[in-house]
């Protein structure tokens, strides 16, 4: 999956970063009860140790396929991305990128976003993406590839419909037949 990052469609404000947005859904009855959730980059190693945890909760996977919080912050540190989405001082959701090259570009390759389950459905995946898209450019760097499982139909409508990605490739097995997690359930094809 590659995307080019001049024709992902621009909201009219940037992602909200670093400052509280009141998230509107129709999960929350009132504006009252909607969280207000900050998107910023991850700093801190207690923060980074939350998104190991989030990794588990989210896919249920091992801890041995858990990317673990000193990796996650050395791949910041020489340029990868790694941006949460906070409420209060929870990571609630998060997008973790490391730079590759592929096809004579430098690029960011985003391996992970995980959103936990109360709080899906609210936009956080896609303000992530943007989230990343921005600090990809802030770089000089156009293009973030990903994979994405075609099987899960939230994730197609994200990557397709909200993020106007290029699919050019179809991976089988792409982490082999089986893994901890249960969303590995049917395989590990991804687009």
């Amino acid at each position: 999956m590659t995307l080019s990052l001049d024709i992902l469609p621009l909201p009219e404000k940037s992602a909200d970063f670093g400052r509280e947005v009141l998230v509107e859904t129709a999960t929350f009855e009132t504006r009252a009860q909607a969280p207000r959730i900050v998107i910023r980059d991850i700093e801190s190693i207690s923060e980074t140790k939350q998104v190991e945890e989030l990794q588990k909760e989210v896919w249920g996977v091992a801890d041995r396929e858990v990317i673990p919080f000193d990796q996650l912050l050395v791949i910041k540190e020489v340029g990868g991305t790694l941006v949460g989405a906070f409420d209060s001082d929870s990571v609630v959701a998060f997008v973790y990128g490391f730079l590759s090259y592929q096809r004579d570009r430098l690029q960011i390759h985003s391996h992970l976003l995980a959103v936990k389950p109360a709080y899906r459905n609210l936009g956080l995946g896609y303000r992530l993406k943007l989230a990343q898209r921005e600090r990809a450019l802030a770089r000089g760097i156009t293009d973030i590839t990903w994979t994405f499982d075609p099987l899960q139909c939230q994730n197609g409508y994200l990557n397709f419909a909200k993020l106007g990605v290029l699919c050019d490739r179809y991976k089988v097995n792409c982490y082999g037949e089986s893994t901890s997690s249960f969303l590995h359930q049917h395989g590990t094809d991804r687009l």
